[in-house]
Formats: C-alpha cells, structure tokens, sequence
C-alpha cells in the first residue's frame, strides 16, 4: 500500500511502511510474519463475523479454525521463502522459490506466497526467462530513501 493523500493530507499506513521495508531487504527476517498491529482489530473482527454469520456455533468455530490453521501455513510459507533451508517437500520447495523470485526478480508478479492458484488464475507466475529483473525489486512504488 502506497501512501494516499485525503483532504489534503498524506497518511502513509504502518502497514505499506513495513510491506515497503521488507522488501527493500528481503533477507531481514526479524518482521516477516504478519503485521502485529493487525491483530487487535482483526481477530475480534473475525470471530464477531464467524459466530454472526455462519448458523450454528459448530461451524463458526470451524470457519475460525480453517482461518488459522490457514494463517499458520502462509506464515510458514513465508517463512521458508526468506530463509536459506531447502524444505524436503516439493510443494514447499516451489512457494519458496516463487516467493525468492518475487522479491528478487519481479515484486508485481509470483505474489502468491502459500498457494499458486491465485498467481494461476491472474497470470502472474510467467515462465522466468521471460520476465527481466524489475529495477524498482527492492524500492517498491520508489519510496523508499
């Protein structure tokens, strides 16, 4: 998220600030997992919206399990793209170089950090020998000073 001017005022998010620093250096792995400051206002959130909108109690609680247990394995994934560890398994093996590769070669595409089916459905997962290494990889939308 790119700074946004209302009213006359630019408000430049905690959270494009931190998505931006990450990126200008990838291989910093003291704040990769999602943002902290999500969490107060996000879980409630989710756990008002589960139990108001879903009929029973049972599969609220479901719904909210599936979230998490989904949140952990992105934050895995995530994880694994950042760190020099080879994983055994060939599902992670490839999140993991489709994550190096957006943050190394080209940060509007492979943005699809624990599944490819959303960079499947966009087109954004090219062949790599196609795509020629993005000048602003590390500076994301050149704001960086």
């Amino acid at each position: 998220m790119k700074p946004f001017t209302l009213f006359g005022k630019t408000f430049d998010l905690s959270v494009g600030r931190t998505h931006r620093a990450h990126h200008a250096n990838p291989a910093d792995l003291s704040d990769i997992t999602i943002n902290k400051e999500v969490f107060p206002t996000v879980v409630p959130l989710l756990f008002v919206l589960a139990y108001w909108l879903f009929p029973t109690v049972e599969l609220a609680t479901g719904a909210l399990a599936a979230f998490f247990v989904l949140s952990l394995h992105y934050e895995f994934c995530h994880f694994i793209g950042h760190t020099a560890w080879c994983p055994p398994i060939n599902y992670y093996r490839r999140r993991q170089r489709m994550h190096r590769l957006h943050h190394y070669r080209d940060e509007t595409l492979w943005w699809g950090v624990s599944t490819g089916l959303g960079d499947l459905l966009l087109g954004t997962a090219p062949d790599i020998k196609s795509v020629e290494k993005s000048p602003t990889v590390h500076n994301v939308h050149g704001l960086l000073r």
